[in-house]
C-alpha cells in the first residue's frame, strides 16, 4: 500500500535543526552558461539531502542571480572542512571535498502542499 498522506510523507522527513552529515556525493556540471554544484549529503540518521547550487555563470544569463547564494553556500562548506576554497578545476572541488564531515541545519518549506527539507546553514563539526 502506498500512503500519500501528508502525515506519512511528514514521518519520513529529518526533523528541522542541526544534523551531523557527510558529503556522500558531489558533482559539478555545466548547463547552458552557468556551472551548478550538485552536493548530496547523508545524515547520521540515515537520509539524504540535496543542494542544486550555481556557482558561476554568465552575467547575462537567467542563472547569474543564483551565483551569490551558490558559491556562499561552497564558501560556508570550504569553511566548516578546512578547505581552501580556490579550486584549479571542477574535479578539485570534487576531490576536496568528498567524504568531508560537517553539521547541516535544515528547516522545512512547504511545496506543492508538501513539507520539504532544506538546508538553511552549514557549520563545522565540533
Amino acid at each position: 500500500m502506498l500512503d500519500m498522506s501528508i502525515d506519512a510523507w511528514t514521518a519520513q522527513l529529518p526533523s528541522p535543526g542541526r544534523h551531523g552529515a557527510t558529503i556522500a556525493d558531489l558533482s559539478v556540471f555545466e548547463k547552458d552558461t552557468a556551472v551548478f554544484l550538485n552536493p548530496i549529503y547523508a545524515l547520521e540518521a540515515g537520509q539524504r539531502i540535496v543542494e542544486f547550487l550555481c556557482i558561476d555563470a554568465d552575467p547575462k544569463s537567467g542563472a547569474f542571480g543564483r551565483v551569490a547564494q551558490g558559491r556562499g553556500r561552497l564558501l560556508r562548506i570550504c569553511e566548516a572542512t578546512g578547505v581552501s576554497p580556490t579550486f584549479s578545476s571542477a574535479d578539485d572541488i570534487v576531490a576536496a571535498l568528498l567524504g568531508a564531515q560537517l553539521i547541516i541545519v535544515l528547516a522545512h518549506t512547504m511545496k506543492d502542499g508538501l513539507p520539504v527539507p532544506v538546508v538553511r546553514a552549514v557549520m563545522a563539526r565540533s
